[in-house]
């Protein structure tokens, strides 16, 4: 190891095998001929505080999943991931309801679910790991080459981790007493007790977690940025020296331009789509200001042109200049009632996408006042007006309200009705309210059919917001 802090990744390395052994991830079996084994590797990584401070050297030993086959060490591989809208409503709802919100560790999590019983997983032995000539005359062999591990637990690289841990997480939860959510399968609950996908042995206040960095003071509320996150960005950008600029998008972006230049160049693709997945969690977590940007940017991430390495460059200077940006989540404490208020802006564009001509729709939910989900998406269909683009955008909202309304119901939170709707086209509002279709909405008759009855049941209720006030202008 050339790394001038040689002697603490060793130390790492050492105790996550060490960690491994104690946990009897694997045992070690001779070779055969038909033994199909994976190669490991190690990822180094420095573990900083939500200050970006650093607290310890980490060494991961994970498996090249790349070289699995279907059917011989891996079957189902999909699992479940807790929507970022619902972890901040649950800082939101621990605001509201003056509750401590703490989070958890797993240490080596995944390491702790068992394989799957139908499959024989198999490793070489790693780097930097020790076998002693004892228990290779134990199992009648001569060198470390001779042998292989075959797990007995999962690991960090497999194509199956997510969903073994997953299934294990779900089985000691239940036995906890806590139930799944049904409308978000990786968050659990018990009458007095949120929980999410990852509890630990211990527990902390919550300071920094998926990439978020949380303050939190009784007079204000959750403060959430991702200041490091942008600031390790840069550096990994070589951006550290870039002159920032007051906006994420250019005034002249043209979508045909940008899909007409050049494609990149190949040893930037990868760059420019690690780059893209980067801004979009940002986008996801803390920074609805760049939504739109990044709605533009992740649409050829399969091949980005210059244009679109352009545009990333872009997002990352307007960061630059922002990255103090924080998302408030400081509701009233209200300790005496269990009603919150939901609401949600909707909002579109006409045709804007000059190659499509699809529109663009834009939302954002709010939480008595904290805004805790947004998103930006085109629309399948082409609006044949502006009206009818505004009405596609409200419609997809309601049934993301109606959602919502479902999974508070499953915390024993009760929300006021009815929850506002609010749009800034007096259109599109007017032919909700109406009983009958007009000739001009026919063809959108299914989407205006299930707003109203929602509307009749007093359950969702439109309201005009001027288009200067409008929060989904993203």
């Amino acid at each position: 190891m050339k790394s001038v802090k040689h002697v603490e990744w060793k130390e790492a390395a050492d105790a996550e095998l060490a960690s491994m052994e104690e946990n009897r991830t694997w045992t070690i079996v001779p070779r055969t001929n038909d033994i199909k084994a994976l190669h490991t590797k190690w990822v180094f990584k420095r573990k900083t505080d939500a200050n970006g401070n650093l607290e310890r050297f980490k060494a991961r030993m994970v498996a090249c999943g790349n070289k699995q086959v279907l059917g011989v060490n891996y079957d189902m591989t999909v699992a479940a991931v807790m929507d970022l809208g619902t972890a901040k409503l649950i800082l939101a709802l621990a605001r509201i309801w003056g509750m401590p919100a703490r989070h958890g560790d797993g240490p080596n999590a995944y390491v702790k679910a068992p394989t799957e019983k139908n499959l024989d997983l198999y490793l070489h032995v790693p780097q930097g790991m020790k076998i002693s000539t004892s228990k290779l005359d134990e199992l009648g062999v001569t060198s470390r080459d001779q042998v292989v591990l075959r797990l007995q637990k999962s690991l960090y690289g497999l194509k199956q981790a997510g969903r073994l841990w997953s299934h294990l997480l779900h089985e000691k939860l239940s036995d906890a007493g806590f139930k799944q959510s049904l409308t978000d399968s990786c968050l659990y609950y018990d009458q007095d007790t949120i929980g999410i996908t990852v509890l630990g042995s211990f527990n902390r206040p919550v300071s920094k977690f998926l990439g978020m960095r949380v303050r939190y003071n009784d007079e204000d509320g959750y403060y959430l940025d991702q200041e490091p996150s942008i600031c390790e960005l840069m550096t990994k950008m070589g951006m550290d020296e870039a002159h920032p600029v007051l906006t994420p998008i250019g005034q002249d972006y043209s979508d045909s331009t940008t899909s007409n230049s050049e494609y990149l160049e190949i040893r930037l693709v990868k760059k420019a789509t690690t780059l893209a997945g980067s801004l979009l969690w940002i986008a996801r977590c803390t920074r609805p200001d760049i939504s739109f940007a990044m709605h533009k940017l992740t649409r050829r991430t399969h091949a980005p042109t210059t244009a679109d390495w352009a545009s990333g460059v872009r997002v990352v200077k307007y960061l630059k200049g922002t990255k103090s940006l924080k998302l408030y989540l400081g509701g009233e404490v209200c300790t005496n009632s269990r009603e919150v208020t939901l609401e949600a802006f909707s909002d579109a564009d006409y045709a804007a996408d000059d190659e499509t001509r699809k529109s663009i729709s834009g939302t954002a939910f709010t939480l008595n006042g904290m805004t805790i989900s947004w998103s930006c998406k085109k629309q399948h269909s082409v609006a044949l007006s502006t009206m009818e683009a505004e009405f596609v955008a409200a419609s997809k909202t309601s049934q993301e309200l109606l959602g919502a309304k479902k999974l508070f119901s499953e915390l024993k939170a009760k929300v006021k009705e009815p929850m506002i709707l609010w749009m800034d086209n007096q259109a599109a509002i007017s032919q909700s309210l109406n009983e009958a279709t007009s000739i001009k909405a026919e063809h959108i008759d299914v989407r205006l059919k299930f707003v109203r009855a929602n509307m009749v049941r007093k359950i969702i209720a439109p309201r005009y917001v001027h288009t200067s006030k409008m929060m989904a202008d993203l």
